[in-house]
């Protein structure tokens, strides 16, 4: 990888972290260096507007508007929550990192918006409640220690949210024996930083943990001139993954959510997929399970069962009037050329 100037060869490693082995208990999870580095996140993840524009299709398609309350439980700098106080919404959001709520707060001065230090899996009640939308993408969820955390997170966003409500949730689906070849995934810069410097960075996956089934995750960022920002940053971290059928346990322990969409993650314009075994990385549409809500709305799973029934259905019986018709059929009396009928 090369990068022209303004940005030096570096080989100096500012920080180097590497949880290896089983993810970490849930009194010890912390914080990763990069996400304390608000101008550099947000230059590198600042949503396009395709992204905004997917959202805002999922958001509509769930509630048939855009929402009046919405909460990001990781809100990191704001990003998604500015998109959405521009709409006029109430929102609020927490973060582990210090410097990315002060970020979020400076840069929601002029809204209606309440960001403070919190963790995902119990939000500080101060946030408030009734929300109409939750949104948490990138895998957030899966920085959380172990299977509970993420029951505990979902169930504690479904506590904060109103009857009538969506969450917009960015997760990877593994499934035992799943194959991931080492590779980088993400690569982009230098790009200008707000503030001033230039910064670059790099992401690759190592592959799928055996023992713990998490995706090791190597990221680095190099950096020239930013305030406040070692010129290399490298960093190493596992990230939570789980089956199919283990998604649908945790969606049903944590108080019972639906998947109204699937949609493929690595795709800006999240074009629908099946929710089955080996999506990969994917954003749902969940919804709470409720007759009330969803009498008239199936899930994508209830969906996808019901109309490959009615499909096998509707296949047998074609079959069974076919095979009806040819025994009912008279047969035709048998027909005479011209010749034989002149004789």
């Amino acid at each position: 990888m090369h990068y022209p100037s303004p940005l030096p060869t570096f080989n100096k490693i500012a920080a180097l972290r590497s949880p290896f082995g089983n993810p970490p208990p849930k009194s010890r999870l912390k914080p990763m260096t990069f996400y304390s580095r608000a101008s550099v996140y947000s230059a590198f993840f600042t949503p396009s507007e395709q992204v905004k524009n997917s959202i805002d299709r999922l958001v509509r398609f769930a509630l048939k508007r855009l929402p009046n309350a919405v909460i990001d439980p990781c809100c990191g700098p704001g990003l998604w929550l500015d998109h959405f106080a521009l709409y006029g919404a109430r929102v609020a959001g927490c973060d582990l990192q210090e410097a990315a709520v002060a970020a979020a707060k400076a840069r929601l001065s002029v809204s209606r918006a309440v960001v403070a230090v919190g963790d995902m899996r119990e939000p500080p009640p101060r946030l408030g409640s009734n929300f109409e939308l939750c949104i948490n993408l990138d895998n957030s969820i899966g920085h959380l220690g172990c299977r509970e955390d993420v029951v505990s997170h979902l169930a504690a966003m479904r506590a904060r949210m109103s009857k009538k409500c969506a969450y917009i949730l960015g997760c990877a689906i593994r499934e035992k024996g799943d194959v991931i070849v080492p590779q980088t995934v993400f690569e982009r810069g230098p790009i200008e930083v707000t503030g001033g410097g230039f910064a670059a960075l790099r992401t690759e996956t190592m592959g799928i943990e055996p023992a713990t089934r998490c995706e090791r995750i190597r990221q680095w960022t190099m950096s020239a001139h930013v305030p406040d920002c070692p010129p290399l940053v490298i960093e190493q971290y596992d990230l939570l993954t789980f089956g199919i059928d283990e998604w649908k346990e945790i969606l049903t322990e944590s108080g019972g959510w639906d998947v109204l969409q699937c949609c493929d993650a690595t795709d800006e314009s999240y074009p629908i997929k099946p929710f089955t075994r080996g999506a990969g990385d994917v954003v749902l549409l969940l919804v709470p399970r409720s007759k009330e809500f969803n009498r008239k709305r199936p899930s994508m799973v209830e969906r996808t069962d019901s109309d490959r029934r009615a499909a096998k259905s509707k296949t047998h019986a074609t079959a069974a009037n076919a095979q009806s018709k040819s025994k009912s059929k008279p047969k035709a009396p048998p027909t005479r050329n011209r010749a034989s009928r002149k004789r």
